[in-house]
Protein backbone atom coordinates (compact mmCIF):
# COMPACT_ATOMS: atom_id res chain seq x y z
CA UNK A 1 0.00 0.00 0.00
CA UNK A 2 1.28 3.55 -0.98
CA UNK A 3 0.89 5.79 1.79
CA UNK A 4 4.33 7.10 1.49
CA UNK A 5 2.64 11.04 1.11
CA UNK A 6 0.08 10.83 2.90
CA UNK A 7 -1.04 13.55 4.46
CA UNK A 8 -2.94 13.33 7.70
CA UNK A 9 -6.17 15.71 7.65
CA UNK A 10 -7.12 14.49 10.92
CA UNK A 11 -4.39 15.03 12.63
CA UNK A 12 -4.43 18.23 11.26
CA UNK A 13 -7.51 19.19 12.09
CA UNK A 14 -7.23 17.86 15.56
CA UNK A 15 -4.39 20.22 16.38
CA UNK A 16 -5.69 23.50 14.79
CA UNK A 17 -3.71 23.78 11.91
CA UNK A 18 -5.52 22.42 9.14
CA UNK A 19 -6.62 26.26 8.25
CA UNK A 20 -3.23 26.83 8.00
CA UNK A 21 -2.27 23.89 4.98
CA UNK A 22 -5.72 24.90 3.64
CA UNK A 23 -3.69 28.60 2.73
CA UNK A 24 -0.52 26.84 1.55
CA UNK A 25 -2.60 23.95 -0.65
CA UNK A 26 -4.41 26.87 -2.10
CA UNK A 27 -1.06 28.44 -2.86
CA UNK A 28 0.32 25.18 -4.16
CA UNK A 29 -2.88 24.56 -6.08
CA UNK A 30 -2.06 28.17 -8.20
CA UNK A 31 1.68 27.45 -8.30
CA UNK A 32 1.16 24.05 -9.70
CA UNK A 33 -1.66 25.42 -12.55
CA UNK A 34 0.47 27.81 -13.44
CA UNK A 35 3.32 25.02 -13.85
CA UNK A 36 1.39 23.32 -16.34
CA UNK A 37 1.22 26.71 -18.69
CA UNK A 38 5.17 26.89 -17.94
CA UNK A 39 5.37 22.77 -19.47
CA UNK A 40 3.78 24.03 -22.73
CA UNK A 41 5.94 27.33 -23.02
CA UNK A 42 8.78 25.38 -22.42
CA UNK A 43 8.06 22.33 -24.64
CA UNK A 44 7.50 25.05 -27.39
CA UNK A 45 11.00 26.75 -27.04
CA UNK A 46 12.30 22.80 -26.85
CA UNK A 47 10.82 21.85 -30.33
CA UNK A 48 11.93 25.04 -31.67
CA UNK A 49 15.36 24.22 -30.30
CA UNK A 50 15.53 20.85 -31.94
CA UNK A 51 18.63 21.67 -34.07
CA UNK A 52 21.38 20.01 -32.32
CA UNK A 53 21.74 17.44 -29.18
CA UNK A 54 18.80 15.34 -30.66
CA UNK A 55 18.85 12.77 -28.15
CA UNK A 56 19.77 15.27 -25.01
CA UNK A 57 16.08 17.23 -26.37
CA UNK A 58 14.25 13.39 -26.57
CA UNK A 59 15.15 12.44 -22.67
CA UNK A 60 14.53 15.92 -21.96
CA UNK A 61 10.95 15.85 -23.21
CA UNK A 62 10.07 12.50 -21.66
CA UNK A 63 11.11 13.47 -18.48
CA UNK A 64 9.16 16.82 -18.73
CA UNK A 65 6.45 14.62 -20.17
CA UNK A 66 5.76 13.40 -16.76
CA UNK A 67 5.37 16.87 -15.00
CA UNK A 68 1.63 17.99 -16.05
CA UNK A 69 0.83 14.58 -14.57
CA UNK A 70 3.08 15.53 -11.00
CA UNK A 71 0.86 18.83 -11.29
CA UNK A 72 -2.39 17.54 -12.17
CA UNK A 73 -2.35 14.65 -9.46
CA UNK A 74 -0.82 17.14 -6.84
CA UNK A 75 -3.72 19.75 -7.58
CA UNK A 76 -6.18 16.94 -7.80
CA UNK A 77 -5.29 15.43 -3.81
CA UNK A 78 -5.03 18.86 -2.66
CA UNK A 79 -8.34 20.02 -3.64
CA UNK A 80 -9.61 16.20 -2.26
CA UNK A 81 -7.95 17.52 1.48
CA UNK A 82 -9.02 20.87 1.47
CA UNK A 83 -12.78 19.62 0.87
CA UNK A 84 -12.77 16.50 2.38
CA UNK A 85 -13.00 13.81 0.20
CA UNK A 86 -11.43 10.53 1.52
CA UNK A 87 -9.37 10.23 -2.29
CA UNK A 88 -7.09 13.22 -1.15
CA UNK A 89 -6.15 11.37 1.86
CA UNK A 90 -7.26 7.63 2.86
CA UNK A 91 -4.70 5.37 1.99
CA UNK A 92 -7.46 2.86 1.51
CA UNK A 93 -9.25 4.37 -1.34
CA UNK A 94 -8.55 3.55 -5.02
CA UNK A 95 -8.32 6.95 -5.98
CA UNK A 96 -5.64 7.90 -3.39
CA UNK A 97 -3.58 5.05 -4.30
CA UNK A 98 -3.45 6.01 -7.76
CA UNK A 99 -2.63 9.97 -7.04
CA UNK A 100 0.03 8.25 -5.08
CA UNK A 101 1.22 5.89 -7.86
CA UNK A 102 1.40 9.04 -10.44
CA UNK A 103 3.06 11.16 -7.84
CA UNK A 104 5.87 8.66 -6.45
CA UNK A 105 6.73 8.06 -10.14
CA UNK A 106 7.12 11.48 -12.08
CA UNK A 107 9.31 12.50 -8.56
CA UNK A 108 11.71 9.02 -9.41
CA UNK A 109 11.53 10.22 -13.12
CA UNK A 110 12.54 13.81 -12.27
CA UNK A 111 15.62 12.50 -10.63
CA UNK A 112 16.60 9.92 -12.78
CA UNK A 113 17.35 12.77 -15.57
CA UNK A 114 20.57 13.45 -14.75
CA UNK A 115 22.03 9.14 -14.79
CA UNK A 116 20.40 9.28 -18.96
CA UNK A 117 22.23 12.20 -19.26
CA UNK A 118 25.62 11.46 -17.82
CA UNK A 119 25.25 7.96 -20.21
CA UNK A 120 23.99 9.94 -23.10
CA UNK A 121 27.01 12.15 -23.59
CA UNK A 122 29.27 9.57 -22.74
CA UNK A 123 28.05 8.02 -26.19
CA UNK A 124 28.36 11.19 -27.41
CA UNK A 125 31.99 11.57 -26.74
CA UNK A 126 32.92 7.71 -27.72
CA UNK A 127 31.30 8.51 -31.40
CA UNK A 128 32.71 11.97 -31.25
CA UNK A 129 33.40 11.42 -35.30
CA UNK A 130 29.55 11.20 -36.36
CA UNK A 131 27.68 11.21 -33.19
CA UNK A 132 25.27 13.88 -34.59
CA UNK A 133 25.84 12.93 -38.22
CA UNK A 134 24.45 9.72 -37.99
CA UNK A 135 21.01 9.15 -36.36
CA UNK A 136 21.28 7.34 -33.69
CA UNK A 137 18.07 7.93 -31.67
CA UNK A 138 17.91 4.29 -30.23
CA UNK A 139 20.13 6.27 -27.66
CA UNK A 140 17.71 8.91 -26.69
CA UNK A 141 14.39 6.49 -26.91
CA UNK A 142 16.51 3.32 -24.85
CA UNK A 143 17.21 6.24 -21.89
CA UNK A 144 13.70 7.36 -21.86
CA UNK A 145 12.09 3.91 -21.56
CA UNK A 146 14.92 3.16 -19.00
CA UNK A 147 13.92 6.22 -16.70
CA UNK A 148 10.19 5.23 -16.97
CA UNK A 149 10.88 1.05 -16.35
CA UNK A 150 13.32 2.24 -13.44
CA UNK A 151 11.24 4.80 -11.55
CA UNK A 152 7.95 2.52 -11.83
CA UNK A 153 10.03 -0.20 -10.57
CA UNK A 154 11.12 1.72 -7.45
CA UNK A 155 7.38 2.69 -6.88
CA UNK A 156 6.76 -0.83 -7.15
CA UNK A 157 9.49 -1.69 -4.66
CA UNK A 158 8.07 0.73 -2.20
CA UNK A 159 4.85 -1.16 -2.29
CA UNK A 160 5.86 -5.04 -1.76
CA UNK A 161 8.86 -4.59 0.63
CA UNK A 162 7.89 -1.58 2.60
CA UNK A 163 11.76 -0.10 1.78
CA UNK A 164 10.44 3.81 1.65
CA UNK A 165 14.03 5.37 1.88
CA UNK A 166 16.23 2.64 0.31
CA UNK A 167 15.15 3.97 -3.75
CA UNK A 168 15.74 6.95 -3.00
CA UNK A 169 19.19 6.81 -1.49
CA UNK A 170 19.96 5.03 -4.83
CA UNK A 171 19.01 7.47 -6.49
CA UNK A 172 21.26 9.79 -5.17
CA UNK A 173 24.36 7.83 -5.19
CA UNK A 174 23.14 7.54 -8.79
CA UNK A 175 23.22 11.46 -9.32
CA UNK A 176 26.48 11.66 -7.44
CA UNK A 177 28.13 8.72 -10.13
CA UNK A 178 26.69 10.75 -12.81
CA UNK A 179 28.78 13.99 -11.42
CA UNK A 180 31.55 12.09 -11.91
CA UNK A 181 30.95 10.38 -15.01
CA UNK A 182 30.19 14.26 -16.32
CA UNK A 183 33.74 15.52 -15.37
CA UNK A 184 35.14 12.08 -16.87
CA UNK A 185 33.57 13.32 -20.13
CA UNK A 186 34.44 16.81 -19.67
CA UNK A 187 38.49 15.89 -19.15
CA UNK A 188 38.13 13.36 -22.07
CA UNK A 189 36.83 16.13 -24.22
CA UNK A 190 39.49 18.57 -23.53
CA UNK A 191 41.90 15.97 -23.98
CA UNK A 192 40.64 15.70 -27.48
CA UNK A 193 40.83 19.55 -28.05
CA UNK A 194 44.21 19.78 -26.74
CA UNK A 195 45.30 17.16 -28.65
CA UNK A 196 44.04 18.78 -31.79
CA UNK A 197 45.91 22.08 -31.15
CA UNK A 198 48.83 20.49 -30.90
CA UNK A 199 48.85 18.34 -34.16
CA UNK A 200 48.66 15.06 -32.37
CA UNK A 201 45.41 14.33 -34.34
CA UNK A 202 43.97 15.87 -37.15
CA UNK A 203 40.03 16.40 -36.94
CA UNK A 204 37.36 16.86 -39.23
CA UNK A 205 34.71 20.02 -38.76
CA UNK A 206 31.96 17.41 -37.92
CA UNK A 207 34.38 16.14 -34.85
CA UNK A 208 35.29 19.36 -33.92
CA UNK A 209 32.07 20.61 -33.57
CA UNK A 210 30.88 17.89 -31.62
CA UNK A 211 33.94 18.02 -29.50
CA UNK A 212 32.65 21.55 -28.66
CA UNK A 213 29.46 20.69 -28.03
CA UNK A 214 30.65 18.18 -25.47
CA UNK A 215 32.69 20.75 -23.57
CA UNK A 216 29.87 23.24 -23.72
CA UNK A 217 27.55 20.63 -22.04
CA UNK A 218 29.76 19.53 -19.56
CA UNK A 219 30.17 23.09 -18.40
CA UNK A 220 26.44 23.34 -18.06
CA UNK A 221 26.04 20.05 -16.90
CA UNK A 222 28.05 20.74 -13.13
CA UNK A 223 25.90 23.67 -12.56
CA UNK A 224 22.86 21.41 -13.44
CA UNK A 225 23.98 18.24 -11.64
CA UNK A 226 24.51 20.37 -8.31
CA UNK A 227 20.75 21.46 -8.81
CA UNK A 228 19.48 18.07 -8.93
CA UNK A 229 21.70 16.46 -6.45
CA UNK A 230 21.03 19.05 -3.81
CA UNK A 231 17.15 18.67 -4.43
CA UNK A 232 17.32 15.24 -4.82
CA UNK A 233 18.92 15.23 -1.51
CA UNK A 234 16.56 17.61 0.78
CA UNK A 235 13.25 15.04 -0.44
CA UNK A 236 15.14 12.06 0.15
CA UNK A 237 16.45 13.48 3.65
CA UNK A 238 12.64 14.50 3.83
CA UNK A 239 10.84 10.97 2.86
CA UNK A 240 13.14 8.99 5.11
CA UNK A 241 11.95 11.05 8.06
CA UNK A 242 8.07 10.38 6.87
CA UNK A 243 9.12 6.90 6.78
CA UNK A 244 10.25 7.26 10.17
CA UNK A 245 7.72 6.64 13.62
CA UNK A 246 7.41 10.55 14.03
CA UNK A 247 3.94 11.73 15.19
CA UNK A 248 1.58 12.80 12.60
CA UNK A 249 2.10 16.22 13.25
CA UNK A 250 5.46 15.87 12.48
CA UNK A 251 4.74 14.09 9.23
CA UNK A 252 2.48 16.16 8.22
CA UNK A 253 5.26 18.79 8.17
CA UNK A 254 8.05 16.80 6.02
CA UNK A 255 5.01 15.68 3.20
CA UNK A 256 4.49 19.54 2.69
CA UNK A 257 7.98 20.40 3.02
CA UNK A 258 8.80 17.98 0.47
CA UNK A 259 5.92 19.27 -1.93
CA UNK A 260 7.04 22.22 -1.44
CA UNK A 261 10.52 21.61 -2.55
CA UNK A 262 9.60 19.10 -5.37
CA UNK A 263 7.46 21.85 -6.83
CA UNK A 264 10.11 24.49 -6.88
CA UNK A 265 12.49 21.78 -8.19
CA UNK A 266 10.46 20.84 -11.30
CA UNK A 267 9.63 24.93 -11.96
CA UNK A 268 13.44 25.90 -11.76
CA UNK A 269 15.51 23.03 -13.44
CA UNK A 270 13.75 24.28 -16.58
CA UNK A 271 15.08 27.67 -15.89
CA UNK A 272 18.15 26.73 -15.56
CA UNK A 273 18.22 24.93 -18.72
CA UNK A 274 17.44 28.60 -20.05
CA UNK A 275 19.95 30.00 -17.95
CA UNK A 276 23.05 28.45 -19.74
CA UNK A 277 22.08 27.54 -22.70
CA UNK A 278 22.29 30.55 -25.37
CA UNK A 279 20.16 28.61 -27.92
CA UNK A 280 17.05 28.28 -25.68
CA UNK A 281 17.87 32.48 -24.69
CA UNK A 282 17.28 33.15 -28.36
CA UNK A 283 14.27 31.23 -29.11
CA UNK A 284 12.75 32.24 -25.97
CA UNK A 285 13.90 36.01 -26.83
CA UNK A 286 11.27 35.15 -30.42
CA UNK A 287 9.09 33.68 -28.26
CA UNK A 288 7.87 36.41 -26.30
CA UNK A 289 8.20 38.98 -29.47
CA UNK A 290 5.16 35.99 -31.22
CA UNK A 291 3.08 36.24 -28.07
CA UNK A 292 3.09 39.48 -26.79
CA UNK A 293 1.48 43.03 -28.43
CA UNK A 294 4.65 45.20 -27.38
CA UNK A 295 5.47 47.45 -29.92
CA UNK A 296 8.89 46.12 -31.28
CA UNK A 297 11.40 48.88 -31.58
CA UNK A 298 13.67 49.20 -34.81
CA UNK A 299 16.62 46.85 -33.15
CA UNK A 300 14.36 44.17 -32.71
CA UNK A 301 11.80 44.80 -36.56
CA UNK A 302 15.80 44.84 -37.99
CA UNK A 303 16.41 40.29 -37.58
CA UNK A 304 15.94 38.08 -35.02
CA UNK A 305 17.84 38.76 -31.69
CA UNK A 306 21.45 38.41 -31.51
CA UNK A 307 22.91 35.92 -29.70
CA UNK A 308 26.24 36.77 -27.43
CA UNK A 309 29.24 35.19 -28.78
CA UNK A 310 31.31 32.28 -26.10
CA UNK A 311 34.54 30.43 -26.85
CA UNK A 312 34.59 26.70 -27.03
CA UNK A 313 34.89 26.95 -23.00
CA UNK A 314 31.59 29.31 -22.43
CA UNK A 315 33.51 32.13 -22.00
CA UNK A 316 32.22 35.37 -23.15
CA UNK A 317 33.72 37.36 -25.63
CA UNK A 318 32.98 41.59 -25.85
CA UNK A 319 32.84 42.18 -29.73
CA UNK A 320 31.02 44.70 -31.30
CA UNK A 321 28.20 43.23 -32.82
CA UNK A 322 28.90 44.82 -36.78
CA UNK A 323 31.93 43.04 -36.25
CA UNK A 324 30.82 39.30 -34.84
CA UNK A 325 30.60 37.45 -37.79
CA UNK A 326 34.25 38.32 -39.05
CA UNK A 327 35.36 38.31 -35.29
CA UNK A 328 33.66 34.15 -35.25
CA UNK A 329 35.30 32.53 -37.42
CA UNK A 330 38.52 33.97 -36.75
CA UNK A 331 38.19 32.76 -33.60
CA UNK A 332 37.14 29.56 -34.99
CA UNK A 333 40.05 29.29 -37.12
CA UNK A 334 42.72 29.67 -34.21
CA UNK A 335 40.22 27.67 -31.85
CA UNK A 336 41.25 24.70 -34.53
CA UNK A 337 44.53 25.71 -35.75
CA UNK A 338 46.80 23.12 -36.51
CA UNK A 339 50.44 24.73 -35.23
CA UNK A 340 51.75 24.13 -31.72
CA UNK A 341 50.69 27.05 -29.28
CA UNK A 342 54.72 27.04 -28.59
CA UNK A 343 55.64 27.51 -31.93
CA UNK A 344 53.42 31.09 -32.06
Amino acid sequence: MLDLLRFNRQSAVEDGSMELYSLIFKIGITVNFIGVLYYLMNVSIDYRTRGSMNNIRRIHQFVYFTCPFHHIAFIVEKIMIIWDFEGGYDAHTTTFQTIQFIRLVTTFAGFLCLPAYAIERSFATYFHQDYEKVSRSYIGYTMSFLIYLISVISVLVCVQFNAKFYPFLVLLVSNIVSYIVNIINYKLNRYYYNCSLRKFYTYSLTERYQISENIQFAKFFHIFALTVALFATFCSFLLLLASLPFASTEKNIFIVSFDTIYTVFILYCPYVHYKYNSTWQHEFKRWMNMHTSEVKCSSVTVGKPSLQLKSTFGERMNVNKSSQMDFYFTQLTHSWNNTRPNEQ
